[in-house]
């Protein structure tokens, strides 16, 4: 078993597996896909995930990742911008910003951040590629990034925002914090304000 502290770790993966260490990289051997280097072209790709935030704290009645993921843990946002120049140099044209529970992020930080921080620094880089951000809860899908997404054109025009139930009981039920009028007005002020770039929910 590997404690959550050590997930992103290879080392620690193999040992639990094997029992002994893993052989040293080969010359060329990276921290892409399987071991592979970050380049242009790893298996004919040319999109990134890069993982900015892991673990959740959410008390949703059906769900078991706040026991097997733990609490909410950020990347610090220069870790981010290391990682994003990396992933830009091996030749990568779009990264998308995931995490089990992307709108936590910077909250455990000191001094504690949020989403449209990270994504500020993002786009104050400037860099040749294109930022999507993965699944938002519509909770956090706040005017601050609803606004970034619509404004700059280096962000995907792209909003995942899941809607567990239909049914104001049953998400009462599941304990999602939110209802079906207030998830039917953040898709109304996401069509509205960003009409230009066809930001919409999908």
């Amino acid at each position: 078993m590997i404690d959550n502290g050590r997930k992103d770790d290879p080392q620690a993966l193999a040992e639990s597996l094997v029992g002994e260490p893993p052989a040293a990289p080969r010359e060329g051997e990276g921290s892409g896909p399987c071991g592979a280097a970050v380049e242009p072209g790893i298996a004919g790709r040319t999109a990134w995930t890069l993982r900015v935030q892991t673990g959740c704290d959410e008390p949703c009645s059906y769900c078991i990742i706040p026991a097997t993921r733990g609490r909410p843990r950020s990347r610090r946002p220069e870790g981010v911008l290391a990682e994003l120049e990396r992933v830009v140099a091996g030749g990568f044209k779009e990264v998308a910003l995931a995490g089990v529970h992307l709108g936590a992020w910077g909250r455990d930080l000191h001094p504690p951040m949020g989403l449209a921080d990270l994504l500020r620094a993002v786009a104050g880089r400037d860099l040749p590629v294109r930022v999507r951000v993965s699944s938002l809860e519509p909770m956090e899908c706040g005017e601050a990034v609803i606004d970034l997404l619509a404004s700059d054109a280096r962000f995907a025009p792209h909003l995942h925002l899941p809607l567990q139930h239909a049914s104001d009981r049953v998400l009462a039920a599941m304990r999602r914090p939110y209802t079906l009028d207030a998830y039917r007005r953040l898709v109304d002020r996401v069509r509205s304000g960003c009409p230009t770039r066809r930001l919409a929910p999908t």
